[in-house]
């Protein structure tokens, strides 16, 4: 696991979220960083890339295509990508809502309360780039390495 995702859950969890809603915390961070990732690659693809990237068989064979055109194009490891992106955007947080918390609480640590949950919760929508009005993430995607890699 990422290191920040585990700092950020970590006070997620401290300040009273359940198992369910920090992981659909986490997926909506993981989509989108995979849809801040897709949104940068595309300004590099031809649509000679991208027809031959549809052309693939499978989902796997496409991420496969995608991974190695990108890289080609931009000189860069999309897995490393990925990761430099979750990474920021998890470090938004954690610094926002941690100085928050601080301002609003000086020295008294994390203390669970329903609106800190709310602004926790509307925060991370605002980095992940999905708002209240987003369908749910797909775990799956969201969690499958193959799909942001």
């Amino acid at each position: 696991m990422n290191p920040k995702i585990d700092k950020l859950l970590q006070i997620l969890l401290d300040k009273g979220l359940t198992t369910e809603e920090m992981a659909n915390l986490r997926n909506e961070l993981l989509e989108g960083a995979y849809e801040a990732f897709m949104k940068d690659a595309l300004q590099f693809l031809t649509d000679d890339d991208l027809k031959t990237i549809e052309a693939s068989a499978t989902q796997v064979e496409a991420n496969a295509a995608l991974k190695r055109i990108y890289a080609e194009k931009t000189g860069k490891n999309s897995q490393d990508e990925m990761k430099r992106i979750v990474d920021e955007k998890a470090d938004a947080f954690i610094e926002k809502y941690t100085s928050e918390s601080a301002v609003q609480s000086p020295g008294a640590g994390i203390q669970a309360d329903e609106a800190g949950i709310v602004r926790a919760t509307d925060e991370l929508h605002t980095i992940s780039g999905q708002t209240a009005a987003d369908t749910e993430p797909d775990p799956v995607k969201a969690s499958n390495p193959q799909n942001w890699q």
